[in-house]
């Protein structure tokens, strides 16, 4: 619980932390597109792409250890550890006035 509530004379007390060094793969977004990745193993990528309401157009790719890949607009990829969006942004432009009365009956 220490850990949860951030309390950190309760973890010195409480809590044993091991430090592993991290063996998993690992994604990092460049931008327009493109992720760089690292992994440990050949894995087959899913390209996922919504063609029209109710279908789904998927392409496979056999991805080397370390690899940049392109996601097209629009779709998504998907190996046995990650999952790529053609985009990465932390953007939020809705408030509040957005939503009419009636979609905010539930909230307290």
């Amino acid at each position: 619980m220490a850990l949860f509530l951030q309390d950190t004379e309760k973890q010195k007390h409480e809590c044993e932390q091991v430090f592993v060094k991290w063996k998993g793969p690992e994604a990092l977004y460049l931008g327009q597109r493109q992720w760089a990745l690292s992994i440990g193993r050949t894995q087959t990528l899913v390209i996922t792409c919504p063609a029209r309401a109710g279908s789904r157009k998927q392409y496979k790719r056999e991805l080397a250890t370390v690899k940049i890949v392109e996601i097209p607009k629009g779709c998504s990829g998907q190996t046995d550890d990650l999952i790529l969006q053609a985009s990465y942004q932390r953007e939020s432009s809705t408030s509040w006035e957005d939503f009419p009365p009636s979609q905010l009956k539930g909230i307290n």
